[in-house]
């Protein structure tokens, strides 16, 4: 099974993205990752590839929204690398936030656990989509966040339900500068 690099965007972007501040006072803050993303069958037992990936996370408390963009390398030779971008906008008050990504591939819900704007933990419950409507695949899974890292564990299925591949990400927080040289390395300007 190919893996378009706009899905394998979408994939880590969701890891990310619901990955909120640590400080209680923050209002608009910035994060950065770098990490694998791998898949394989639903079961796990066949590896189908991987790929790297960085992302930058804002984070706006007042805006009550989470802004982040996916950095992936070209998939061949004089390719050019993929860059996704993502919303995340927070529903009244509560844990929910509804996802989006700007090229209108996909969007969904994102449910977190644990303290507000600390969550811990998450899952997915997301649409993808064809010319802005949805087409039947979906993305089921989980995620959690550590001082260091995130790690997640989702689920793509076809229209009659059926599981056909399995994403998981390992991802760890960055500097900015450790960032922009990882950026400069993949060849994003």
């Amino acid at each position: 099974m190919m893996v378009s690099p706009a899905f394998t965007a979408f994939v880590v972007t969701l890891a990310i993205g619901i990955a909120v501040p640590r400080s209680a006072h923050a209002v608009a803050t910035s994060a950065f990752y770098a990490g694998n993303v791998s898949f394989s069958s639903p079961d796990g037992a066949n590896a189908l590839g991987g790929t790297t990936s960085l992302v930058k996370r804002v984070t706006n408390r007042a805006k009550r929204e989470i802004v982040e963009t996916v950095y992936q390398p070209p998939k061949h030779e004089g390719g050019s690398m993929t860059a996704i971008v993502t919303h995340l906008k927070r529903k009244g008050s509560s844990n929910v936030f509804e996802a989006s990504d700007e090229g209108k591939t996909f969007r969904g819900t994102v449910t977190f656990e644990g303290p507000e704007w600390k969550w811990t933990r998450w899952t997915y419950a997301i649409d993808m989509l064809a010319a802005g409507e949805p087409n039947g695949m979906t993305v089921s899974g989980e995620g959690e966040i550590s001082p260091y890292a995130i790690k997640t564990s989702k689920t793509l299925s076809d229209a009659n339900g059926d599981a056909t591949l399995l994403v998981r990400e390992e991802l760890g927080r960055v500097t900015p500068a450790e960032f922009e040289k990882l950026k400069g390395e993949m060849g994003v300007r």
